[in-house]
């Protein structure tokens, strides 16, 4: 993995890094479209916040990484503190929506292995968990009860079976 640095990008103001062709940051607070009580960098769509603030929110972190041109394939899953894991294969726009649609009833992990298809999760207080491999990525959302549940190593063996290389 490379070495983590803090960037500011177009106003975002990330921490992040690559590994291999997997690019992933940890933004800040600032350079965001949200008004108060939000202000400014809001991610998440579940606090009410103005819906087209959130998506410009969301399109300005994607360009911070070099993500932008992607912004159509994003996959944010609706987060619930378990240890439902989402698999994307492809960046089709129908295996898309499928996948979207099982994210919104509920995940905390994204194993992607699919070119060009940019995932977001929120962290507050929970672990953040990127793994990388040859050919994919996933990011899992930790908190205790994803944690006690096995999260971590679930989403860890999914990836693994999907690049078909040992969870080693």
């Amino acid at each position: 993995m490379s070495r983590l640095e803090r960037v500011t990008r177009g106003g975002v103001t990330l921490v992040g890094g690559t590994d291999g062709t997997v690019r992933f940051g940890f933004t800040e607070r600032t350079g965001g479209a949200s008004g108060e009580p939000y202000a400014t960098l809001n991610l998440g769509s579940h606090v009410n916040d103005d819906p087209s603030a959130v998506e410009e929110n969301r399109r300005r972190v994607l360009s911070a990484v070099g993500a932008g041109a992607h912004v159509q394939n994003l996959v944010v899953p609706n987060q619930v503190h378990g240890d439902i894991v989402q698999v994307v294969r492809s960046a089709d726009p129908t295996e898309l929506d499928a996948v979207r649609a099982r994210a919104a009833e509920g995940a905390d992990a994204v194993v992607c292995v699919a070119p060009r298809v940019p995932v977001m999760l929120m962290f507050a207080d929970c672990v953040p968990v990127i793994i990388t491999g040859p050919g994919g990525f996933a990011v899992a959302h930790s908190g205790w009860r994803g944690t006690y549940a096995g999260i971590a190593g679930k989403t860890a063996r999914i990836l693994a079976d999907e690049l078909g290389v040992s969870p080693g």
